[in-house]
């Protein structure tokens, strides 16, 4: 087993057997496209293109990169959720150019054909940029779960990409196999608050995020390293966790990420405090498929975060 092979390092597997394999879950992708007869995937339902391009092809390989660890087939670089429903939105040119008004189009046809889950592996300093952070709440207000990467910026702190720096986004962050923080992952608290509080930390969970194994442009596996690739991780294990509950409905963003920080979790060292390191083994995620589809949700309560200003002090709240 190659170690960049997350799928098998998880027991992915075991689940597909029990029958979760991201069936019916709507994901949509939003990066740089992926071409429509690509072999690692069996469920492109849709592809659309909102740059001014003409192509709907990926002639970068990001995009059909973070589509084969979400939902590859291949055997040499398997997803974690092959039945999961492929929506391909190409918001970047083969220049890696983006605009605002590109995204905001493209939200809105998302939220207007009800994607279930949505992953961006992109992300910049701009929560300034309010039309863009304003259309990503009402994403997860139209209970779309977003995933997205949390930046490449690290180490120091301050060094937080939006969106994943919102905190109705899962914003992830990536990890070695010896469960380090990768140096190069961004961290810290958001700096929205300033100067009337101090802020949230993030990231919200960390994934594997070195020398991962995904689809390249045609055909064939290649690995690649960053928070854009440890995002599609926690992103394919949304799909394998939005599921239909008793009651009919499917998962709301916020029940999803309390499950990711309190059950699949476990705690490891980040700069001499602690953040949630990604734990999908297939025991535990099986029992919070179950507690979803019998809707018994717990009160959130979230555990002392001890990765927080080291100036206050938690106990007392005054300064040092």
């Amino acid at each position: 087993m190659q170690r960049s092979q997350v799928t098998s390092l998880f027991g992915a597997d075991a689940l597909w057997r029990k029958g979760y394999t991201g069936a019916k879950v709507k994901m949509a992708i939003f990066d740089t496209r992926i071409r429509a007869d690509h072999p690692h995937f069996r469920n492109i339902k849709e592809r659309t293109n909102w740059t001014n391009e003409d192509t709907l092809n990926d002639n970068l390989g990001h995009g059909t990169f973070v589509a084969g660890v979400i939902a590859g087939e291949d055997a040499e670089c398997l997803g974690f959720a092959p039945d999961t429903e492929i929506y391909a939105f190409r918001v970047f040119t083969d220049a890696q150019v983006s605009y605002t008004s590109w995204f905001l189009d493209a939200f809105n046809y998302a939220i207007a054909i009800n994607m279930d889950v949505l992953n961006l592996s992109i992300g910049g300093p701009d929560y300034l940029d309010l039309p863009f952070v304003e259309k990503v709440w009402e994403i997860t207000a139209n209970n779309i779960i977003m995933v997205s990467a949390i930046g490449n910026d690290g180490p120091l702190y301050g060094t937080l990409n939006n969106p994943a720096d919102q905190s109705d986004v899962i914003g992830v962050g990536g990890i070695d196999y010896s469960d380090h923080i990768a140096s190069f992952s961004s961290r810290g608290m958001s700096t929205w608050e300033i100067p009337h509080g101090y802020g949230r930390v993030k990231p919200d969970v960390v994934a594997y995020g070195r020398e991962i194994m995904g689809s390249k442009i045609s055909t064939g596996c290649k690995q690649l390293s960053g928070t854009s690739v440890a995002s599609p991780v926690v992103a394919g294990v949304v799909c394998l966790l939005d599921v239909p509950t008793a009651a009919g409905t499917t998962s709301i963003p916020s029940g999803i990420k309390q499950r990711i920080i309190v059950e699949l979790n476990s705690n490891i060292e980040f700069n001499q405090r602690h953040v949630d390191r990604l734990c999908v083994e297939a025991k535990a995620i099986k029992k919070v498929i179950d507690r979803q589809k019998a809707l018994q949700y717990d009160l959130l309560a979230l555990p002392n975060d001890e990765y927080i200003d080291k100036f206050v002090d938690q106990k007392g709240g005054t300064m040092m």
